[in-house]
């Protein structure tokens, strides 16, 4: 995945069942991301193709704070974070 040029990833696709081949990617900025495939099997190298990623709005991330980026440590190093600097509560329980 590339995304204007300025970042490159390399994922590993699986076998998701049946003929579905899956790679998972969350991007980390919007933009155009492009994508071209690697494989033994000849028809699936060199498959290519864009994904187009857009900031959610305001609105969107007030209604879900899932959309404020990944979680992360805070710079004091005492706290977890979204990457857009908003605290993030984890609350876990056992049954």
């Amino acid at each position: 995945m590339r995304r204007s040029g300025a970042v490159s990833l390399t994922l590993d696709g699986y076998w998701n069942g049946d003929r579905t081949w899956t790679v998972r990617f969350a991007p980390t900025q919007p933009g155009t991301w492009t994508w071209r495939s690697h494989s033994s099997d000849p028809a699936m190298d060199q498959q290519q193709g864009e994904i187009e990623c857009v900031a959610p709005t305001t609105d969107q991330v007030k209604d879900n704070p899932n959309l404020r980026g990944f979680i992360g440590v805070s710079d004091s190093g005492r706290h977890f974070t979204y990457a857009d600097g908003t605290l993030f509560f984890w609350l876990g329980d056992t049954v």
